[in-house]
């Protein structure tokens, strides 16, 4: 099954956000934060857009080089993430958990302590 675009939900202390309630600033330091967590493209020349859905979310897209959809490769629709160090490191799945974030604060209101991100296939 090729998987072409994931849906985004943000969480702020453990509540969906409706991402229309964010600024302009705040949407550019999530969709930079997103792109980090995306970012080892391993050498290939896909990129990953964040676009407005049709309704209050967002979508993840892959892309190639010439700007057309592609699909998700299959290793990074199952890749983990590693965060702390030794018996206090816990693993996430880039797709299906919620991956705790740290926006960077573009704007005034600064970012509550616990943001999360979760992507679900569409």
């Amino acid at each position: 099954m090729s998987v072409y675009s994931l849906r985004i939900y943000v969480y702020e202390n453990g509540q969906r956000i409706d991402l229309d309630n964010y600024s302009g600033q705040e949407m550019s330091s999530l969709e930079d934060t997103i792109q980090e967590l995306w970012k080892p493209t391993y050498n290939s020349n896909l990129f990953f857009d964040v676009r407005d859905g049709d309704d209050w979310l967002a979508r993840l897209h892959c892309t190639n080089g010439d700007d057309e959809n592609a699909p998700f490769p299959e290793e990074w629709l199952t890749k983990t993430l590693e965060y702390g160090y030794g018996k206090t490191a816990k693993t996430y799945r880039l797709v299906g958990d919620k991956i705790p974030i740290r926006p960077a604060q573009y704007g005034l209101s600064p970012w509550p302590a616990d943001v999360k991100v979760l992507f679900e296939i569409y």
